[in-house]
């Protein structure tokens, strides 16, 4: 059996900070949430709708802690492209099925020249795609609905913000590895599209992720560096990404409920 389906079969493994809050806050059912969740049937197979389950604590989790996004609705589905955008005007969230089957093929391939690698970490990249790819769109919908300047670069850093809030402390880099393919030169079309290119943006994620935590994420900036190329460009920047980050921190800081601190105590509570 490939690792990207044992990857899906082993799906809904979340993470200690997420599991804590959950406890913390006596969550429920998604039925029952404010943030209204629709989950059609796909015709990629029953492996990629389990794995698209893995939004669900995510889901709770946003909609508890980022009360300004607390009433769009969320649809995951088939949509013939590797997506997930946010519809400000029907206030709605799509996530695809084949961005599920996208995320689970890419963790495969990030281990695929270590050798011996568990299947659980193969899982947390995994988990951090899709928080990666949800958190971003979630930053789309909190910029609209708060009548903020919506940008590529505003919706990353709340993805940021949201991993690191759940003690991730690879930030959004390791979910940004798993997102981006950068097996090719950035093309000229890229110079027209909305988004920054990625290389550009895996380089931000990988730079305000060490700068939450340099300590566990030297290693994985220099890893980040070495597949994007740039090593003096990232030394240089690296000076940098503590500023970087504390100004994604206060932004993070008024969107957010429930702040790291405040995990770690529901953790503390919940042994």
């Amino acid at each position: 059996m490939s690792r990207d389906r044992r990857r899906m079969r082993a799906s809904g493994r979340v993470s200690a900070g997420l599991a804590a809050m959950a406890i913390a806050l006596g969550t429920g059912s998604l039925a029952h949430a404010k943030i209204a969740v629709r989950y059609e049937e796909t015709k990629l197979g029953e492996l990629v709708k389990t794995a698209a389950h893995d939004l669900d604590p995510i889901i709770r989790y946003v909609e508890f802690n980022v009360p300004a996004v607390s009433n769009i609705g969320v649809v995951v589905k088939d949509c013939d492209e590797v997506n997930a955008s946010y519809d400000p005007a029907a206030k709605r969230l799509t996530f695809c099925y084949e961005l599920v089957r996208y995320l689970a093929q890419n963790a495969s391939k990030l281990f695929a020249n270590v050798p011996d690698v568990p299947d659980d970490e193969v899982g947390d990249a995994f988990h951090q795609g899709m928080f990666y790819a949800f958190g971003h769109e979630v930053g789309h919908a909190y910029d609209y609905l708060s009548g903020l300047m919506d940008s590529e670069d505003t919706a990353d850093k709340m993805a940021t913000y949201l991993l690191w809030s759940v003690k991730i402390d690879e930030g959004s880099a390791v979910g940004g590895l798993v997102f981006y393919e950068i097996d090719r030169a950035d093309d000229e079309e890229d110079l027209w599209d909305e988004h920054t290119p990625d290389k550009k943006r895996l380089a931000n994620l990988a730079c305000w992720s060490y700068g939450a935590n340099p300590e566990a994420t030297k290693d994985l900036l220099v890893a980040v560096s070495e597949r994007i190329g740039g090593k003096k460009g990232m030394e240089r920047r690296a000076e940098r990404c503590e500023g970087e980050w504390l100004q994604i921190k206060r932004f993070g800081d008024k969107a957010v409920r429930f702040k790291r601190s405040e995990i770690e105590q529901a953790e503390k509570a919940a042994k």
